[in-house]
């Protein structure tokens, strides 16, 4: 998270009027996590990556009223992305670490690394913006936003 958000800062402040002071890290949605846990489980136990799309829609948290934005999540993004992470991602991921308390616990370190005034954790399910930047979220690589 921290590289990445140094990334984005040179480009954020270019934006900005003067330098950075805030930074927003918009962790991923449960949903999108319970999708990682079971594709990466789907996997491990020698599922066919092109047969677990009938898996993931009898998912509990898939209905009639998310399923299109879920199937298009897991064909744009999170297919992909399963084949993207490293071990130990994936290990993070099946642990099913509370991602928004382990930066929560980092937040006055990155804060500083960064020189900034302030370090903002929200979940994507309590973000108010309606700008969208949630929904770019993923499991250990939250949406930043710089201010």
């Amino acid at each position: 998270v921290l590289e990445n958000s140094r990334k984005v800062m040179s480009i954020a402040e270019k934006h900005l009027d003067g330098q950075a002071q805030k930074l927003t890290l918009i962790v991923s949605p449960e949903w999108k996590n319970q999708l990682s846990r079971a594709a990466i489980n789907y996997l491990n136990d020698g599922g066919n990556v092109k047969q677990f799309i009938q898996q993931l829609k009898q998912m509990d948290f898939v209905n009639d009223e998310n399923m299109g934005q879920i199937l298009s999540y897991w064909n744009k993004k999170m297919l992909s992305q399963v084949f993207k992470w490293d071990d130990k991602s994936k290990s993070l991921i099946l642990d099913n670490i509370d991602e928004a308390e382990v930066l929560l616990e980092r937040a006055s370190f990155i804060a500083k690394e960064l020189d900034l005034n302030e370090i903002e954790v929200i979940r994507a399910e309590d973000y108010q913006g309606e700008d969208g930047r949630e929904n770019s979220s993923l499991p250990l690589s939250p949406s930043i936003i710089f201010a």
